[in-house]
């Protein structure tokens, strides 16, 4: 530059802005996915009908407020169906993959961390002859 300012292009800077938190949001319901899977929440879910976070806390175990923060957050990414009145329920269309984990449909596998995911003991497969240790 010549000894002018620069101007800044607002639409391209919230665009660029925009896209570097898409990647911050993805990483967020990525390890809300994983701690669903860890923790047994869409196995629960799967066939329950709509379940409130009273109910879903009851049958994992769970503490029933950090189970209403995660209903909430899968709902507002649409992994899960908001039914009104603080009911959840794994819709029809993701029921299938969430309980089966040897399915080759099991999605949620891979938000499970590398090392761990290739040393998977809950399929037939066995990942670990890779070549990812």
């Amino acid at each position: 530059m010549s000894g002018g300012s620069a101007k800044i292009d607002i639409e391209k800077a919230t665009k660029s802005a925009e896209h570097v938190f898409g990647f911050l949001a993805g990483a967020v319901v990525s390890g809300m996915i994983y701690l669903g899977d860890r923790m047994g929440l869409y196995r629960m879910m799967s066939g329950a009908g709509p379940l409130t976070s009273e109910d879903l806390a009851r049958r994992t175990g769970l503490h029933e407020r950090w189970v209403r923060e995660w209903l909430y957050g899968q709902a507002a990414t649409n992994l899960i169906d908001y039914k009104g009145e603080s009911r959840f329920e794994l819709s029809p269309r993701a029921r299938p993959s969430w309980p089966m984990r040897a399915a080759l449909c099991f999605w949620p596998a891979v938000f499970v961390p590398c090392r761990r995911r290739w040393r998977c003991s809950t399929c037939s497969l066995n990942h670990s002859k890779a070549g990812w240790d």
